[in-house]
C-alpha cells in the first residue's frame, strides 16, 4: 500500500490581493516514477514547487509533509564559481545537516549526471548544460525520495535537453521525480502522470494516454453494409454521440467510441470495415484543455451575473 508522503487539501495563496494558487488539491506517495508538471508562463507551476518548500505562507487550506526526504532542483543552478564539483556536493550535504560521504559515493553521483570527468574542476569553466548536471548531482546527493525540478531543460540545445531527460528518466526508475517544463515535447516522452495547472488551479491529473483519449477529436467508423448501418443507426437513436459523415461513415467524438463499441454484435461486425481515430498530439490536447477551463470560467462568471 503506498504512503502518501506530501498532500495539499484546498491550498490557496494570495500575494497582494493576487491568487498564485487557489483551492489547490493534491498528493505525493512512495512511488517511482516521473510526473510532468505543465502550463502557461505565469499559470502557477513555480508557485506550487516553491509552495511545497515553505516559501509562501498558505492562505486557506492545509498542506501535509511526511517526509524531509525532499529536494528541489531550480532552473538555473548556481554555484560559488570558486568551488569545485565535489566541494559543491560536499557543501549541499553540509547544508542539509547531512553527514559526509566517502568519495566513490560522489563519484557514483557524477557518474549518473555525466560528471564524472569534472569531479576537481572549478564551476567557473562550467557550461551551462553542466552547471544542470550539477544542479542534479546536488539534489543526489542528499538521497531523497521525492524530486521537484523547475523547467530542467530550459536554454539548453536539442543536445543537452535529451541528455537531462534521459538522466530524468533514469532516476524515475527508483525515486519520484516530478518536473515543471514548457517544452511539451520533453514532457510527453518520459512522464507517466501530467499535471496541469491554469490560473493558480490543478485542471487535470492523470496519465497522458487519458488526456489525449478525452480530447481526441474524432473516431471514423466505415461500413461496407447497408443493413449493418441500418440496424446501428437504429440503436443509436436519440444519442449525440455520433454524425453521419457520409452515406457509409459514421464518425464519433472522444470517449463516444465506448458507447459504439458496447453496441456491437454480430450483424454490425460482419458489416465493419475500418475503425480509424485521428491523432492528436499533446500540444493539441493541452490546448483544448485551456480553452476548455477558459470556457467554463466565462460560463459561471456570466452564470454568477445573472443571479444578481
Amino acid at each position: 500500500m503506498m504512503k502518501k508522503l506530501i498532500e495539499l487539501s484546498n491550498v490557496s495563496i494570495c500575494i497582494k490581493k493576487h491568487y498564485i494558487l487557489k483551492n489547490f488539491s493534491i498528493s505525493f506517495s512512495d512511488e517511482t516514477g516521473v510526473i510532468g508538471l505543465i502550463g502557461l508562463n505565469g499559470a502557477g507551476k513555480t508557485s506550487f514547487i516553491k509552495s511545497i518548500f515553505g516559501y509562501y505562507s498558505i492562505t486557506s487550506g492545509k498542506m501535509l509533509r511526511c517526509t524531509d526526504e525532499i529536494a528541489y532542483c531550480p532552473d538555473v543552478p548556481d554555484f560559488p564559481t570558486d568551488m569545485t564539483t565535489l566541494e559543491v556536493l560536499e557543501y549541499s550535504r553540509m547544508l542539509a545537516n547531512k553527514k559526509s560521504k566517502n568519495l566513490e559515493f560522489y563519484k557514483n553521483i557524477l557518474k549518473l549526471v555525466g560528471l564524472s570527468q569534472s569531479i576537481n574542476r572549478e564551476i567557473s569553466y562550467f557550461s551551462r548544460g553542466m552547471k544542470q548536471r550539477l544542479g542534479i548531482a546536488s539534489v543526489l546527493v542528499l538521497e531523497p525520495q521525492i524530486i521537484f525540478f523547475d523547467e530542467p531543460t530550459s536554454a539548453l540545445d536539442p543536445k543537452g535537453r535529451e541528455e537531462i531527460i534521459e538522466i530524468l528518466r533514469n532516476l524515475g526508475k527508483t525515486k519520484l521525480v516530478i518536473f515543471s517544463s514548457h517544452i511539451l515535447n520533453d514532457v510527453e516522452k518520459i512522464a507517466n502522470r501530467i499535471i496541469v495547472i491554469h490560473k493558480g488551479k490543478k485542471i487535470f491529473d492523470d496519465s497522458i494516454s487519458n488526456l489525449l483519449v478525452n480530447n481526441a477529436p474524432k473516431t471514423l467508423v466505415m461500413l461496407n453494409r447497408e443493413s449493418s448501418l441500418n440496424k446501428l443507426k437504429e440503436r443509436l437513436v436519440n444519442k449525440k454521440c455520433f454524425c453521419l459523415q457520409d452515406s457509409n461513415t459514421l464518425q464519433f467524438s472522444g470517449l463516444a467510441l465506448y458507447d459504439f463499441l458496447s453496441l456491437l454484435d454480430e450483424g454490425i461486425c460482419s458489416g465493419i470495415v475500418s475503425i480509424v481515430r485521428d491523432q492528436i498530439s499533446l500540444e493539441q490536447s493541452f490546448d483544448k484543455l485551456i480553452e476548455r477551463s477558459e470556457y467554463q470560467n466565462v460560463s459561471y462568471r456570466n452564470e454568477k451575473m445573472d443571479t444578481k
